[in-house]
This record gives structure tokens, sequence and C-alpha cells, in this order.
């Protein structure tokens, strides 16, 4: 007989008690605001309003017409972009190159201008639309493929009433509190510890 192990992230099945107050909170937004056929509490959802945006991981490759899958192929050493042609240019002599020479993605216009400021991940050296936005406070994370996956915030920062500033806007009038008690219901967690959670994210 043969013994098959099989490694995988955590956040590859979904939530998990042991997880961060922001990972949580991003399922529970998800599920909250998601379809029930899109598994929203691994990957998100694709919702936008005037308090936050929820954007999946996008696979669509629509270059040109989707921010998340369109870039700057010499930026991002890649490919070679239309627009910033001379690859022999380094990175500091692409951002310091004046804007009529640089293309849309380096520079945030056309369809990136919705990110306003459009702002560059000074550790990774490139940029990213957000998987999620808290417009007030302009805090944004990025993640890949699914929630919890090599997750990437900006500087921006959370109030503890995030979760009710967001639910206020919620379409059908869901509230926190009903939604958290689906999930916990859905998860099968006791009551102490979805209280732990509650107070960790500043709900209760």
């Amino acid at each position: 007989m043969i013994d098959i192990k099989i490694i995988t992230h955590p956040a590859h099945l979904g939530g998990m008690s042991s997880e961060s107050p922001i990972k949580l909170a991003l399922r529970l937004i998800g599920t909250a605001f998601g379809k029930d056929d899109e598994w929203a509490e691994k990957y998100g959802t694709d919702h936008e309003n005037d308090i936050f945006m929820m954007h999946r991981y996008c696979w669509c490759e629509r270059e040109g017409e989707c921010p998340w899958c369109t870039g700057c192929g010499v930026y991002q050493k890649r490919a070679e972009c239309r627009v910033c042609a001379d690859q022999g240019l380094s990175v500091q002599q692409r951002r310091n190159a004046p804007p009529e020479d640089r293309c849309d993605y380096v520079t945030g216009r056309g369809i990136f201008s919705k990110f306003a400021p459009w702002t560059m991940d000074e550790k990774n050296y490139y940029y990213d639309p957000p998987n999620f936005w808290f417009k007030p406070t302009d805090f944004r994370l990025t993640w890949y493929k699914y929630i919890g996956r090599d997750m990437n915030p900006n500087n921006g920062r959370l109030p503890g009433d995030f979760l009710r500033q967001i639910f206020a806007t919620h379409p059908n009038g869901v509230t926190v509190e009903a939604a958290l008690k689906k999930y916990e219901h859905d998860q099968g967690k006791t009551e102490e510890e979805f209280a732990a959670m509650l107070q960790s994210m500043n709900v209760r």
C-alpha cells in the first residue's frame, strides 16, 4: 500500500477557527454579499459601492479591458508592453520617465483610474488593483486565487466599525448580526468560539 500525502494551503478549504480577524471578516462579507453558487467564503465575490469593493481573483485575461488582468509587460518583466517598449530601461527609469512615455498601468490612467490614488507596492515593485478596498480609510488588500493566500495589505487602516459600515450598505438589509449567525451555523462553531471571533473583530 502506498501512502499519499496531500499538502494544501489551509485557506484552500475555507474558513478556520484559527484564522485572523481580517480573513474571517472577508469571508463573512463574501458570503453575505455573494451568490450561493460561487463559494464566496473561499473566493470572495464581486461587489462595489461607495463604501467598499470586493473583487474575486480574476483569470479572465481580457488584456486592456480588465484591470486585474492587464499590466505592463516590461514593468513586470513578463513581455513587451506596446507603450513601454524599451525593455532596456530599469524599474527606476520607467518610474521617472515622463507620463507620455509610460503606459496606463504605470500611470494609473484609463481602466486603472477608478483606483486613484494609484500607488505602487514598494516592497514588490508592482501595482495591483485591490481584491478588497475599504474606501473611507483607503485600506486595500490583495490575495492570490483565494482569501487567505498571499494576502498583501497597503498602509491603510480599518476602523473598529468597518463591518457595520459595510453591512449598512447591504442591498437586502442584512445586518452584521444576521450574517454572523448564519456563518456561525454554517461553520458548526460553538457559541464560545464565535463570541471570541466577534470580540476580535470589534463587533460586540
